[in-house]
């Protein structure tokens, strides 16, 4: 959240945060549907909170805002995406300095590149780089090794702003689909064995201190598991799916995220998309988590004197089917023929 319009240089100001929670349960249900004044919202936890710590952070006019190290197949190859914030009115030009050390010791450097003159506009920026590490230690379940990817952006000799991201250096991809199917990380075969978390702590309920959660991992490996699944807790933020009030969604429900009646028609993982076209109007959207956006999954474009709707869920793969999702395709189906018809 931005507050530079409130926070000014010399002023003494007061942060103060409401968290509102609609309600919930205290057991693993997780099917009810909490009104919410107008709006319908899936029961979670009947508690909430700050759920992490707060950080305030003074940014310089010219900043790196997030960096997102993506891993590729070739496992010792990463491709840093930099987003950088410009936020003076002119374009500038500087250079970007991408280094990765060892987390254990920050003074062991196994790569750097320098991207220079870039062309920062003013705005938002993503930079992308190709980092190539052959003799970076691989991650794994027994071998958590990590790394930490520096950016500097510099302009000349000064630095302008600086930011780093810890990663590991890892590959994991489902093989051998509709043949010999399994999973692979970093190569080799791998089962995945995994048990729930259902994000109820201690003292507090809402969050783990760090002690805890190394707990529960402990804990789990202990059991033979290799990995945890959340429920109703946030692991990590992924793609999520809203439907707004509109006569495309007559008799389904609206004005909430799409949940267990859509969960057949939203495309997930590599399929899920979304789209940003010029003068659309919005009524099914999806976030992604990087680079945080905002897409349109169901939407409509003035045409002429008429108007194209569009849709990137998977309507027509489930007219045929024979469980209760095909029920919620065939309405969409019918609600789109019917105000087309008007």
């Amino acid at each position: 959240m931005d507050i530079s319009a409130f926070a000014k240089p010399g002023e003494t100001v007061q942060l103060a945060m409401r968290v509102t929670d609609p309600g919930g349960n205290y057991d693993w249900r997780d099917g009810d549907i909490v009104s919410w004044g107008k709006y319908k919202v899936p029961g979670s936890h009947a508690f909430g909170g700050i759920t992490g710590r707060v950080k305030l952070i003074a940014c310089a006019p010219v900043y790196v805002n997030d960096i997102y190290v993506q891993n590729t197949a070739a496992i010792t190859e990463i491709r840093p995406q930099i987003m950088i914030i410009n936020s003076t009115a002119k374009e500038i030009v500087c250079n970007i300095l991408v280094r990765v050390v060892e987390k254990k010791n920050q003074s062991i450097e196994i790569t750097r590149q320098e991207l220079k003159k870039i062309k920062l506009a003013s705005g938002e920026n993503t930079i992308s780089a190709k980092i190539l590490a052959p003799s970076a230690k691989l991650w794994d379940l027994e071998h958590p090794n990590l790394y930490i990817c520096k950016v500097s952006v510099t302009d000349g000799k000064k630095t302008i702003d600086e930011d780093d991201k810890t990663f590991g250096f890892r590959w994991f991809e489902p093989t051998g689909q509709g043949t010999d199917a399994m999973f692979r990380l970093n190569g080799k075969r791998i089962v995945l064995r995994t048990a729930i978390s259902w994000g109820f702590w201690p003292i507090n309920g809402i969050y783990p201190t760090e002690e805890m959660a190394e707990k529960q991992i402990r804990t789990a490996k202990g059991m033979g598991h290799n990995m945890l699944s959340f429920h109703r807790c946030v692991g990590a933020l992924g793609g999520v799916y809203f439907a707004k009030q509109h006569p495309l969604f007559s008799g389904l429900p609206t004005n909430e995220g799409m949940n267990w009646p859509y969960q057949a028609v939203v495309r997930n993982g590599s399929e899920r998309f979304a789209l940003e076209v010029e003068g659309e109007e919005l009524i099914a959207g999806a976030y992604h988590c990087y680079p945080m956006k905002l897409g349109t999954a169901v939407g409509i474009i003035p045409c002429g004197k008429g108007k194209i709707i569009f849709s990137t869920l998977d309507i027509c793969g489930n007219l045929a089917s024979k469980e209760s999702s095909a029920n919620v395709a065939r309405k969409l189906l019918c609600n789109f023929i019917k105000y087309s018809g008007k």
